[in-house]
């Protein structure tokens, strides 16, 4: 795994918001589905008490399975 050190291993919403260029409304609503259906819909969160979380490395795992690997790394 390439991840920086500096990265955090888990997003905010909005931060999670941010990464994909949507509205922090749609990034919560979309982490709510994930977490009503088992993973089934939305994208990947976790929840920490009140918390709701996202998952770097499976969010950019969940971006790259959505697009059909459309997209990639300059790496």
């Amino acid at each position: 795994m390439s991840q920086a050190m500096d990265e955090p291993l888990l997003l905010t919403v909005p931060e999670a918001a941010k990464l994909l260029r949507i509205s922090r409304g749609m990034a919560y609503e979309l982490a709510s589905q994930w977490l009503e259906t088992d993973g089934d819909l939305g994208i990947p969160a976790v929840r920490f008490g009140r918390r709701v979380l996202i998952h770097r490395v499976k969010l950019l795992a969940w971006i790259e399975e959505s697009t059909g690997g459309y997209l990639q790394s300059d790496e």
